[in-house]
């Protein structure tokens, strides 16, 4: 099973964005990864949680977190926190490239669903990477 964690600032673009790859033609790649959603209540995170907890426990718990974008400043942002505490063996943060896009443009939302299914399918060799953004390089 591979779990990803909704941030705060986006989760209902992502529980959409999970509900859609449960139909076709997503629907059998999501059953194959076994797919599953969770949101910061589920894991008992508060909805300010600084960027470090949040990172370290996607990282205890093996999730991945998936977001819109966190804080870029200060030793206590997500960029920060990755480039500190982050290993080789460290679980990427996916980054949505936009999220009005992926609000507004289905065609967007296919290629975010798509790149987003392509990188799990190989989650040994996205290990480390830091951030991914999706649907591909901002």
């Amino acid at each position: 099973m591979i779990t990803l964690l909704a941030d705060i600032n986006i989760q209902g673009l992502i529980m959409a964005l999970a509900e859609r790859l449960k139909v076709e033609p997503f629907a059998g790649f999501s059953s194959d990864l076994k797919l599953r959603f969770m949101t910061f209540g589920e894991v008992s995170l508060h909805r300010k949680s600084r960027d470090a907890e949040v990172w370290q426990l996607c990282q205890d718990r093996g999730l991945f977190l998936i977001t819109n974008d966190r804080n870029h400043d200060g030793d206590d942002s997500l960029a920060a926190t990755i480039d500190k505490l982050g290993t080789e063996n460290s679980l990427p943060v996916f980054t949505i490239g936009s999220a009005d896009r992926l609000r507004t443009e289905r065609e967007y939302g296919m290629q975010v669903a798509w790149a987003l299914l392509e990188y799990l399918q190989d989650t040994e060799n996205i290990r480390g990477t830091g951030r991914l953004f999706l649907p591909g390089e901002e």
